[in-house]
């Protein structure tokens, strides 16, 4: 009896920090100004991210050809490959655009 007592009041906490949690973040998107959340990219800061793009194509490289089948590292590599491909490309993009 006292454990059904237990877990309905551990339920009961659990959607109240659900419930919570879900308001404050409503209540913050709407608070938000666009210009507070998001700043505009600049040319070290694309950089940095084409930077750290190739970092990870390099990693998922060499975690590719070093793997090991008992240390899972093929599907690893192939997350950080297609990774740093996605965040190369996307850098590039965003430079490419913010020089026009």
């Amino acid at each position: 009896m006292s454990e059904k007592v237990c877990i309905v009041i551990l339920t009961v906490w659990i959607i109240g920090l659900a419930v919570a949690f879900i308001s404050g973040i409503v209540q913050d998107i709407k608070s938000a100004k666009f210009k507070d959340v998001y700043n505009p990219p600049t040319r070290k800061s694309l950089l940095t991210s084409m930077m750290i793009g190739i970092v990870q194509i390099v990693s998922g490289i060499l975690m590719l050809t070093l793997k090991n089948d008992m240390t899972g590292a093929s599907g690893f590599g192939i997350v950080n490959l297609a990774a740093g491909i996605l965040f190369f490309f996307s850098s590039l993009y965003k430079f490419f655009k913010l020089k026009r």
